[in-house]
């Protein structure tokens, strides 16, 4: 049986103390986090199921739900099992529904979105289609978009083949894939884009955050997703490490928020400070075409409060692939995952349009290794939010079954 429901967890409430995370100096009240329970959505011995951030979520409201993940064969026996280019080279991208608020996910609906285990002839002849674009108003309910790029000789030459498809019926059927963003002439190598929903301008217009190299640059659309046009750089190439897991998030007042991860290796210059190892957050006014500086949303340089650390990096905590998400209350949440024990799901809060953040909260650290995370999320109807990523709960790293599992959780 693929797909498994009802692994429940005793339900927690929980009070997040409050911190100012560096950000504009005053306190912040304390949150409420409760009801947190977990289930297993996408479960099989046999099968590697990953990195949903990469693939994505959306909610159609009345109950239904489409998620997205990486989905391929895996014995769990030798290393090219759970190599993570080898799993991505075989995998299909499966998109999955609910109706009944992420409670059970069935075989019925069931589509794949891309075969990356298809030919390179097979996948090109899709990219390089020759038909014209269709036009489709993506502001109308049931649209979607999935942003992929072409797997053609691994992670490095992925990044020159960067693409996008739209469906307007709820995930049913796609549209023909439209080409290649436009990159900016700096970049040697391309940009990825993994699928945090583009924001809906007021102008009509939509943007996109995405790595390109070792930054974060904003693409924009005004024909509805059928072409895209570099606009800006919201992080530019840090002097040491790199911005990645980029995310933008549309505030009432027209304010667009982006959220982004700086990644410092163990054992590089630990000397520089700040934002390094650290969700940041930056802000536009205009648009997406100025930004302000990159703000730390949690404790810089791996303080973290999460607990005791062991392992590599010498207790650096190391944060992985942030979502973003404002609930409809005005509650600002990032998600997040730990890759240092305590291995899990983390989320951090901000109840003042990210002015200040509560400490980080550990909705789950039952993991067996690294090789989690990745969470996408969306606020039911009843006000509760609903997190996948992908997980290990049982093993070791070499033979831990890689599932896709939930979190429902609320907060006050």
């Amino acid at each position: 049986m693929r797909w498994m429901t009802g692994c429940l967890f005793a339900s927690v409430l929980a009070w997040v103390p409050a911190a100012v995370c560096e950000l504009r100096g005053q306190p912040h009240p304390q949150v409420a986090i409760g009801d947190v329970r977990h289930i297993k959505v996408c479960y099989s011995k046999n099968t590697f199921c990953g990195w949903p951030r990469q693939c994505g979520i959306a909610n159609f409201g009345n109950g239904e739900i489409v998620l997205l993940h990486h989905h391929a064969p895996s014995s769990y026996k030798t290393s090219q099992d759970i190599g993570h280019e080898a799993v991505h080279a075989r995998s299909v991208v499966l998109l999955q529904r609910s109706l009944d608020n992420g409670e059970t996910w069935g075989d019925d609906n069931e589509v794949v979105v891309w075969r990356s285990d298809a030919t390179k002839e097979e996948r090109d002849k899709l990219l390089f289609h020759g038909k014209p674009v269709a036009r489709l108003d993506m502001s109308k309910p049931g649209a979607m978009f999935y942003f992929h790029s072409t797997a053609h000789g691994g992670f490095a030459e992925k990044l020159f083949k960067v693409f996008v498809l739209r469906s307007i019926d709820k995930g049913l059927t796609w549209d023909t894939p439209i080409a290649t963003l436009a990159l900016p002439s700096w970049t040697a190598r391309g940009g990825l884009k993994d699928n945090h929903p583009p924001v809906h301008l007021g102008d009509g217009s939509w943007l996109v955050a995405a790595t390109v190299d070792d930054e974060v640059c904003i693409y924009r659309s005004r024909a509805d997703g059928a072409s895209w046009e570099y606009l800006a750089r919201m992080a530019p190439r840090p002097a040491t490490g790199r911005y990645t897991y980029a995310g933008l998030i549309l505030l009432p007042d027209g304010t667009v928020q982006g959220y982004t991860l700086h990644i410092q290796q163990p054992g590089s210059d630990k000397a520089v400070r700040g934002l390094v190892n650290a969700i940041c957050m930056t802000e536009s006014r205009d648009g997406g075409r100025a930004w302000g500086p990159l703000r730390p949303i949690v404790h810089p340089g791996g303080d973290s409060v999460w607990g005791p650390t062991s392992g590599a990096g010498g207790g650096t905590y190391f944060y992985r692939s942030p979502w973003p998400i404002r609930l409809r209350d005005g509650k600002i949440l990032v998600l997040f995952a730990q890759r240092q024990p305590p291995y899990g799901i983390g989320v951090v809060v901000s109840s003042d349009g990210g002015k200040t953040w509560s400490d980080e909260f550990a909705l789950r650290k039952d993991g067996v290794c690294w090789d989690l995370g990745y969470p996408v999320a969306t606020q039911l109807d009843d006000g509760r939010v609903f997190t996948a990523y992908y997980y290990t709960s049982e093993g070791s790293y070499s033979d831990a079954v890689r599932f896709i599992a939930g979190t429902f959780f609320r907060v006050n």
